[in-house]
């Protein structure tokens, strides 16, 4: 049996035992007779590249996850995972999940590119979702909110946005009950005292005639 990512992929050999096998019900079903993939001895993967089908061959074989690209970051591995989620293969998606979470051990979690990437693939109720989430959810609040800051002008998914900031106010008593400053009503008046006349540069600022 052959495996190709999209109509003109090249045709990835995988042996029927290994698809019999695998935890994959989406494959296993492709064997029947009632599919043309088993006639044309051929399952065509569409929404997905060659090095990423590769990848999972690689895992049906090995059970081990070997990733091409180098650069510590998370989009390759959120690739595998929507590969292996279409595949409806659940074992698989446990083994991205584990790298993910062993990764954020080691450095950033995912940031603004990677996950605009999965929440414009993947469904409100996805668990790639939970774990991104769980995953910012361990770093440190001024961190993150740093990285909201600096991304800005890249927006964000709003619903993630909500969600972090609904598990910074679940996270403290203190955080509920007081301002973002921790001010007084006093404290905030005098604050402010002053502005208008430093902003209009004092009495001598000439006014439009009435």
């Amino acid at each position: 049996m052959t495996i190709s990512a999209g109509d003109d992929g090249p045709r990835l050999t995988v042996h029927t035992n290994v698809i019999k096998t695998s935890s994959s019900p989406y494959l296993k079903a492709a064997l029947s007779r009632d599919w043309k993939e088993a006639l044309e001895k051929n399952i065509v993967l569409h929404e997905t590249s060659t090095p990423i089908l590769a990848g999972y061959i690689h895992w049906l074989y090995t059970k081990c996850i070997v990733e091409h690209s180098t650069s510590g970051c998370y989009l390759e591995l959120f690739e595998f995972y929507i590969l292996g989620d279409y595949l409806r293969d659940t074992a698989f998606c446990q083994s991205v999940i584990d790298l993910i979470v062993e990764r954020n051990g080691h450095q950033f979690p995912p940031l603004q590119p990677e996950v605009c990437f999965v929440w414009e693939r993947t469904l409100p109720d996805c668990p790639l979702r939970h774990v991104i989430k769980e995953v910012w959810f361990s770093m440190p609040v001024g961190w993150s909110i740093e990285m909201f800051r600096e991304d800005a002008d890249m927006p964000w998914p709003m619903d993630f946005i909500l969600d972090v900031c609904q598990q910074l106010s679940n996270r403290s008593r203190e955080v509920k009950e007081h301002s973002f400053s921790g001010k007084s009503f006093p404290e905030v008046k005098a604050a402010c005292q002053g502005l208008f006349k430093c902003y209009t540069g004092g009495e001598n600022v000439r006014r439009p005639a009435e």
